[in-house]
């Protein structure tokens, strides 16, 4: 059984509630310490902390939905400028990152088709495997159909 009903906050507690919850909302304070903070300061019951709390995230997220053009055209700018000054540098690696950055803010970024050719693959691959063989390997191989076998531990890379 539940208690008396408490009274609604007053409107400059309600004030002071949303903004202690968005101040710890942007902070990442997890929501077991969010319903702690409340609760000492205002005795608010965890459900209530959970309904206030979704209701600042809604309006959060139309906040952000709203400023996107603006960021957006903010992250444009700025990238253009990031861009003229690489070139001015000839820093052509940087160039092209930047304009692969700007096209994804854009989203003019359009995806590469890989075509693989499975024959192409298998023939490259079989062509590394050849080029790889000693001569005497490669004689056998083209006689008998079989590997000669290694003579002796293959060198191996000095480690300095």
């Amino acid at each position: 059984m539940s208690g008396p009903r408490q009274p609604p906050p007053s409107q400059v507690e309600s004030v002071e509630r949303r903004k202690v919850l968005l101040h710890l909302l942007e902070n990442r304070v997890s929501v077991d310490e969010q319903r702690a903070v409340c609760a000492a300061r205002f005795a608010m019951k965890p459900a209530q902390v959970d309904r206030l709390r979704k209701l600042l995230e809604a309006e959060l997220l139309e906040s952000d939905r709203e400023l996107l053009p603006l960021t957006r055209a903010k992250q444009v700018g700025r990238l253009h400028a990031h861009i003229q000054g690489a070139r001015r540098d000839k820093s052509w690696n940087a160039v092209a990152a930047l304009e692969r950055t700007l096209a994804q803010v854009q989203g003019t970024l359009e995806p590469v088709q890989v075509n693989v050719s499975v024959e192409a693959t298998v023939r490259d691959a079989v062509g590394a495997v050849l080029a790889g063989l000693s001569r005497p390997q490669l004689e056998c191989l083209l006689t008998t159909g079989e590997l000669v076998p290694e003579l002796g531990p293959a060198p191996t890379r000095p480690t300095h």
